[in-house]
Parts: C-alpha cells; sequence; structure tokens
C-alpha cells in the first residue's frame, strides 16, 4: 500500500472519529443546558422562601425534581461521554488494525516475489544441464552416423578380403632333393590354373652349390589338376594361333624378366620371326624329327645325325636354317630347346595353364639347371647381341618320350636372332610380348574381390571419412554452442541474483514496518 492511500486511510478514520465526536459533543450541551435550567429554577424557588407552604413544597418538589433532572444529567453527561470515549477507541482501533492489514498485504506482496523469483543457482544448474545435454545429443547423434559408417567399412573390408582369400598365391619352385613327385610337396610347387603362373623366374637352388645340386630338373614347378583351372582347352594337340602367340609371348617374356634382372636388352618376337618359326616347326613335322635340334637331322630325310660322324649333314642342315633366317631377315644365334610334357592322365585335351607350366619348367631349366648342358641355353639366351626370338612348337615325334609321357607332348624350340646386315631393330614388326602376363593378370583379378565390391570399400570408407569428419565438425561446434549457453547463463544467473536481493530487501523492510507497527 503507499502513502498515498494511507494517508487517505488515516483521513477517513479521523473523519469518522471526528463525526462521531460532534455528535457526543450536542448530546453534552443538551444535558448542560438542562443542568443549568435546574440550577436556575432552584435559585429562584429559593428565593421566594417565604412563600406559603404550598409554594415552598412545590418548591422543595421542585428542588428534588431538579436534583433529580441534574443527576440525570451528569449521568448522561457520563454516559455520553463514555460512549464518545468507546466510539474513539473503536475508531481508533480499527484505524490502527487497517495499518496492520494493509502493511502485512505488503508484507505478503513482497513475500510472494521473493517466492516467485527462481533460485539463481538452481536456473543457471538447469540451464547449464539443459545445454550439455542438448550437446551430448548432437554429438551422439554425429558419433552414432560414424558408428554406423565404420560398422559399413569394415563389413566392406571383410567382404573384399574374404574374396582376396581365394586368390591363388603364385607358385614358386623350390628343391625337392631330387625325389619325383614326393608326395610331401608344398603347394607352391604347383600350378593349378592360370592365376598361379609366375611372371618372373625365380632360381630354385638359391643358396645351392652348382655341382651338386643341379643335376635334376625335379625343383621345377608342375602342373596338378585340382579343379580350379578354366582356361582354354588344346584339342587333340591342336595349338591354335592365338594359343601359340601366348605360349611364345611367355617363354620371351619369362626370358627378358632373366635378361633385365642382369642388364641385359630385351628381345622381340616378329611377324617376320613367325614365317621362321613356320619353317621349322613344317621341316621337323614333315620329317618326323624326334627330340634333338633341328640341324641334327638329315635336311632331306629327317634322319638323326652324329655329329661328330655326319659333319657335312650337319653342316647342310645347319646351312639351310641359316638361309630360311635370311630370307626373314635374320641371322640364326641360336636354338634352345625343351619338352612339353604331359604329366596328367590323357583326357585329350590339355589346357593352356598346363602347357604355360611347361613352358615355365623349360625356361627355368634353361636359366638356373642347366649343368648337364654345360649351360649353353643359359649362355645362349644371355647373349647381348641377340635382338629377337622366335618360337616354335611340334608335336614330339619321338617314340620314346611318347612312351614316357602319355598323351599330347611337343618339342619347344627358342630360335635366336640378329638382324641381317643392312637391316635394323625398326625394319621389323614386332608382337605383343604382354599377351601371357596380361592374361596371367586379368585371370588373376577375377578369383579377388570384384569391381563392385572394390567400389563398395571404396565408397564405405568415402563415407567413413565424411563422417569422422562430420564428428569433428559437429564437436566444435557443439562446443562452441555449450560455451556460449554457459556465459549466457551465467550472465542470467548473476542479474537474477542482484534482483532476488533486491526483492529480499523489499521484503524485509515490509516485515520490520509490521513488525513495528
Amino acid at each position: 500500500m503507499n502513502k498515498n492511500t494511507t494517508k487517505a486511510l488515516g483521513l477517513a478514520t479521523a473523519t469518522a472519529v471526528l463525526a462521531g465526536g460532534v455528535a457526543a459533543t450536542n448530546t453534552v450541551a443538551h444535558a448542560d443546558d438542562v443542568k443549568e435550567s435546574a440550577q436556575s429554577t432552584t435559585a429562584d424557588q429559593t428565593s421566594t422562601a417565604t412563600q406559603t407552604k404550598e409554594q415552598a413544597q412545590a418548591a422543595v418538589d421542585a428542588q428534588k425534581q431538579a436534583n433529580t433532572d441534574v443527576e440525570n444529567a451528569n449521568k448522561t453527561i457520563a454516559d455520553v461521554k463514555a460512549a464518545t470515549d468507546n466510539t474513539q477507541r473503536d475508531a481508533d482501533r480499527a484505524a490502527a488494525q487497517q495499518k496492520v492489514d494493509d502493511q502485512q498485504k505488503v508484507v505478503d506482496q513482497a513475500k510472494a516475489a521473493v517466492d516467485a523469483a527462481a533460485d539463481p543457482d538452481a536456473a543457471y544448474n538447469k540451464a547449464v544441464s539443459d545445454a550439455q545435454t542438448a550437446h551430448d545429443n548432437t554429438i551422439k547423434t554425429a558419433t552414432d552416423a560414424q558408428s554406423q559408417a565404420q560398422r559399413a567399412a569394415d563389413a566392406a573390408d571383410a567382404a573384399v578380403t574374404n574374396a582376396n582369400k581365394d586368390v591363388p598365391r603364385q607358385a614358386q619352385g623350390g628343391d625337392d632333393k631330387g625325389s619325383f613327385y614326393p608326395s610331401d610337396w608344398p603347394s607352391t610347387m604347383f600350378v593349378h590354373n592360370l592365376a598361379e603362373l609366375p611372371t618372373t623366374v625365380n632360381d630354385p637352388f638359391t643358396g645351392g652349390d652348382d655341382a651338386a645340386t643341379r643335376q635334376t630338373i625335379h625343383a621345377m614347378l608342375y602342373y596338378q589338376d585340382n579343379g580350379t583351372d578354366t582356361s582354354e582347352h588344346v584339342i587333340n594337340g591342336q595349338i591354335t594361333e592365338a594359343q601359340f602367340n601366348t605360349l611364345q609371348s611367355y617363354f620371351i617374356s619369362l626370358v627378358n624378366g632373366y635378361r633385365t634382372a642382369h642388364g641385359l636388352g630385351t628381345i622381340s618376337a616378329t611377324t617376320e620371326g613367325k614365317a621362321f618359326s613356320d619353317y621349322i616347326t613344317n621341316l621337323r613335322n614333315s620329317l618326323n624329327m624326334g627330340y634333338n635340334h633341328t640341324d641334327m637331322f638329315d635336311i632331306h630325310t629327317g634322319a638323326p645325325l652324329d655329329f661328330n660322324k655326319d659333319r657335312a649333314k650337319v653342316t647342310e642342315s645347319d646351312h639351310a636354317i641359316e638361309t630360311a633366317a635370311n630370307q626373314s631377315g635374320f641371322h640364326n644365334s641360336s636354338e634352345v630347346q625343351g619338352l612339353l610334357q604331359q604329366s596328367t592322365a590323357n583326357v585329350g585335351y590339355r589346357t593352356m595353364a598346363d602347357l604355360m607350366t611347361g613352358v615355365y619348367q623349360v625356361v627355368s631349366s634353361m636359366l638356373y639347371d642347366d649343368g648337364m648342358a654345360i649351360w649353353g641355353h643359359r649362355t645362349a639366351l644371355s647373349d647381348p647381341d641377340i635382338k629377337f626370338a622366335a618360337l616354335t612348337i611340334n608335336p614330339t615325334h619321338d617314340a620314346d618320350s611318347n612312351k614316357l609321357y602319355k598323351g599330347y607332348n611337343y618339342d619347344i624350340q627358342l630360335e635366336t636372332l640378329t638382324p641381317v646386315n643392312g637391316k635394323s631393330v625398326s625394319d621389323f614388326h614386332t608382337l605383343d610380348n604382354n599377351i601371357a602376363f596380361n592374361l596371367i593378370n586379368t585371370t588373376r583379378a577375377t578369383y579377388g574381390a570384384s569391381a563392385d565390391q572394390l567400389k563398395a570399400q571404396t565408397d564405405a570408407h568415402t563415407a567413413l571419412d565424411a563422417a569422422k569428419q562430420h564428428v569433428t565438425d559437429v564437436t566444435n561446434s557443439a562446443d562452441a554452442t555449450l560455451a556460449s549457453a554457459k556465459a549466457d547463463a551465467l550472465q542470467v544467473k548473476n542479474a537474477a541474483g542482484t534482483n532476488i536481493d533486491t526483492l529480499k530487501g523489499t521484503l524485509a523492510t515490509a516485515q520490520s514496518t509490521l513488525t513495528n507497527l
């Protein structure tokens, strides 16, 4: 209640009391008039004492009446005064009670204001808690997404890993201590499909003494059918042109790997060289030449020659071969020869994986197991002057070889060549040396994870990286938002503290005023 209201209430109370006082005063005045009239009458009657007895008696009666009137008047005055005093007391009490009531209202209002004012600490703690919860929930949403992305990436990795478990290992030869097909041969000594074919020739006798160990071919790789070979079949011994080109490129690529490792230039197959190799193949087939070098057969009859006894015929054969090479633009530097024997059961065909394993055996034995030939094959393949090579493959006409190796067996010769005088390397049309290696690598790819699996793996990891970055960005933003919310809450807390202190002060003042009333 404000000061003006208090004054108005006091003025009303005073007016009421004043009105009551005026009424009481009028009553007292009337009693006084009665008293004065009685007293006047008494005086008059006393002065006539000499009057008659009746008059005296009347006067006495009148005096008694006057006295009675005076007493009544005095009583009336006393009663009126007492009534007036009671009325004033009641008015004063009412006014005081009104002040108390009004001040109680002030106290109640001040207390309500204090009660209504939130606890600054509680409000601050709640605001910070709410901000922290929002912060944590925001980050949790991002981290949950990251966890989901991680699971997807792990699943994609597992799919690729599991698929790659099926990728055949590249086979590698090793010393089998001279035994023939021992039961404890390591799996790396067998080729089962194109994907396992090596693309480099390793030394199976690494660390061994040449003289003691390099006298056996049993350290080389062998083909073994385990049901995984899906390569082309060579039906009834008839090698197609495409299959021939694959075998030739494999032979030359393996040799080039060795030459490159030893600082020598590579050699290439050529269109012109194919014409010369066709001459050798047709010559050997037409004369049923057995397993020996071409110049060791009579060029007319195909009869085997003794190098020491038939020197003139050997020379004639050499001359015929060189003439054929010259016609294609080459000098015939040497001829190295091997045998592609069938080591599996005869089922009417040989697979390309089987024949290419045979090519690897031939090249490996020429380079690392050639002690019996006084390393003549390796010397020929290591000739720094040769630039070209031509492969010839023809069915074996040697009865003993065919008897020993059941099925389809082939003699394989590599003619090493150099350009004739007046010819340069650029004058020849080289063929693709990568046919075989491309086939091997392509086949390997079919055993591993598919393109879709690899793409899924890449996409999953890209999504995971994005999710991780999102967590970082969201965390930074949420941290900044939380810090700002805490600062704002503190500012509100401080302002609320000041306000509640003011309200408490107002309440204390109101309570003090109420107490002092």
